[in-house]
């Protein structure tokens, strides 16, 4: 009866002893999940440097040989990749080289392609040499992802009224604008409504 007893006793210590390890394991996985999620959200927002020690937190979790997982790797050296290929955008942006910069932001939301910063600041590119569609198409992008983005609409309103020639639509975005804006940057855009408002009626433009 001892012997038997003692054998259960025996087994039922082997199973624990693989089962712990087991369930940390899976704590870390799910702890390290969770700051690379953290990650994403402050990569979304733009925030590169919170982003990157998001990462790299779950990157560390997950360094016992045991939670190898060549995933997070990859998606870390996906990160640092896309984050030079930004980096290099805003540089060319700094230069006046519209062109070349589109062409790297456009690289850079292969990355990150919900990321605001990148796709506020390519809009800004395509406005800068001209590309009205694409700027329009970008901003609404934007808004879309944040519909509280005021710059966006701001942006939105002067490339309907002064480029596009839809006044209404124009009026609409920078009634957002004011929407999301404190009292003091509505001053001038509240103006420009008076101003923009009779033309619109009769629907047509300039």
């Amino acid at each position: 009866m001892w012997t038997y007893s003692k054998k259960i006793g025996i087994g039922y210590l082997i199973i624990n002893l693989f089962l712990i390890p087991l369930l940390s394991a899976n704590n870390i996985i799910e702890e390290a999940e969770k700051h690379y999620l953290k990650g994403k959200e402050f990569l979304r927002r733009g925030d590169y440097f919170d982003a990157d020690k998001e990462f790299k937190e779950a990157q560390r979790l997950l360094e016992k040989p045991f939670l190898q997982r060549k995933n997070y790797s990859k998606k870390r050296k996906n990160f640092k990749k896309g984050k030079f290929i930004v980096e290099k955008a805003q540089q060319l942006a700094q230069e006046g080289r519209c062109q070349e910069a589109i062409k790297f932001y456009l690289k850079a939301l292969e990355y990150f392609p919900d990321n605001l910063s990148i796709n506020y600041n390519l809009a800004v590119q395509y406005l800068k040499s001209g590309q009205w569609r694409k700027a329009e198409e970008r901003l609404k992008y934007v808004v879309k992802l944040n519909p509280q983005d005021k710059d966006a609409y701001y942006n939105l309103g002067i490339l309907y009224e002064k480029f596009l020639g839809d006044k209404e639509k124009a009026v609409k975005c920078y009634e957002k604008f004011i929407e999301f804006s404190s009292s003091q940057e509505a001053v001038a855009v509240r103006r420009w409504i008076k101003e923009v408002k009779p033309q619109t009626q009769g629907g047509g433009s300039d």
